[in-house]
């Protein structure tokens, strides 16, 4: 399933921000982005979320809900219980998922309780029979991600697509590995060169205020040494000066 989320990672901000960010970074770690899809930043502008949350949870195979201490009495800025208005996104997302009887894993973090049938909206009670998994704080966290990752592909889910596309990724490093190496070679060749024209023109002045008093073998040694010098030199300073080249060019 290329570029399609396999996992649904719902949440409410309010109760686990912290945790399900951690909780994600693992989960990505494992399967890829491309297969997670988590909340409001996943979502375009202007378009209708329940619609779009409906498709995304529609493409999922799996479906983890992080609930905290406060995910089934959280409430909005009038004071109304968010699991009360069939408009909240986390409803809207649990429900979609157990209409389509995909695995719902309640994933518990912060020292949270599975909430009761009778403390959940009628849509949304089938939850409460739904095996949990934990996500404790450390040193249990590395532990119980683990061992919910190991389950998630025990129900079918397999990371094989995520393979092939680390492979690319890793062949795309190697191609620009490859080409950064190029370039460098090439800046140290003209470095050498530009070096060891600077240096033959820098020791002949030297000899000519010396009234060519250097030998044959001192002027060689005095060239050598300043090609040396003058290439590490130029080498730092010729990508700068190439790319203002460019830049002026460019204009």
């Amino acid at each position: 399933m290329p570029n399609q989320p396999s996992i649904f990672v719902c949440y409410r901000r309010t109760d686990s921000l912290s945790e399900t960010g951690r909780i994600y970074d693992h989960l990505v770690m494992r399967f890829g982005e491309e297969h997670l899809f988590k909340d409001v930043d996943s979502i375009p502008f202007g378009v209708d979320f329940r619609r779009h949350l409906e498709s995304e949870i529609t493409k999922c195979d799996i479906v983890i809900v992080v609930i905290g201490p406060t995910w089934l009495t959280a409430v909005d800025e009038r004071g109304n219980r968010r699991l009360g208005d069939p408009a909240d996104w986390v409803r809207i997302e649990i429900e979609t998922a157990l209409k389509r009887d995909i695995p719902v894993v309640p994933l518990l973090v912060r020292g949270a309780m599975m909430p009761n049938e009778d403390e959940l909206p009628e849509s949304l009670r089938d939850l409460a029979y739904r095996n949990s998994a934990l996500a404790r704080p450390d040193p249990d966290f590395r532990n119980d991600m683990t061992r919910l990752m190991n389950s998630l592909q025990g129900m079918g889910y397999s990371p094989k697509s995520v393979n092939h596309t680390r492979r690319k990724r890793r062949g795309a490093v190697e191609k620009n590995s490859r080409k950064n190496l190029s370039e460098r070679i090439l800046l140290r060749l003209l470095s050498v060169g530009c070096a060891c024209v600077l240096a033959y023109f820098l020791t002949a002045w030297v000899n000519l205020l010396a009234n060519n008093a250097f030998s044959a073998g001192l002027y060689v040694v005095i060239w050598m040494g300043l090609t040396v010098f003058l290439s590490f030199s130029i080498y730092r300073v010729l990508p700068a000066i190439v790319s203002r080249i460019c830049s002026l060019i460019r204009r």
